[in-house]
């Protein structure tokens, strides 16, 4: 079986604070969410809501693929959100602009992981070559 990196372990390892964000798993119906990735669109997708879904200072997106498997699509700071009506329904639309992720590789002998970062997952105590620093 294939190891896959956590995605709590890379936040963690970037130094972010899980109690600012909001985890969304888009699923919508016919594949919406993948298809306005693929245009270009998810972000626009993403700001209308039924609910009001997004109380928190970042979201970040993932979208549903098959099985047990999600697309990473993005980290979103959010603005704000104005109450549109539809007929007889509210509807939320968010202001939101994408966050721009950056990773920083860098060669680590594996005898210093551990040291380095003595609460990692025992997947990343594995890697030899490099490792995902903030």
């Amino acid at each position: 079986m294939k190891s896959m990196i956590k995605l709590l372990d890379l936040i963690n390892l970037a130094g972010l604070s899980l109690n600012r964000f909001k985890i969304h798993c888009a699923t919508g119906k016919n594949q919406a969410p993948l298809e306005a990735f693929f245009d270009g669109k998810f972000k626009e997708w993403q700001e209308y809501q039924n609910q009001h879904n997004f109380q928190c200072d970042e979201i970040i997106s993932l979208i549903y693929l098959s099985g047990d498997k999600w697309l990473f699509a993005g980290i979103f700071a959010v603005l704000g959100v104005k109450e549109r009506k539809k007929g007889n329904k509210i509807l939320f639309q968010y202001s939101t602009e994408e966050q721009k992720l950056s990773i920083k590789l860098r060669y680590i002998k594996a005898r210093n992981i551990k040291r380095a970062m003595p609460n990692a997952s025992p997947f990343l105590y594995s890697l030899i070559s490099c490792i995902v620093i903030g």
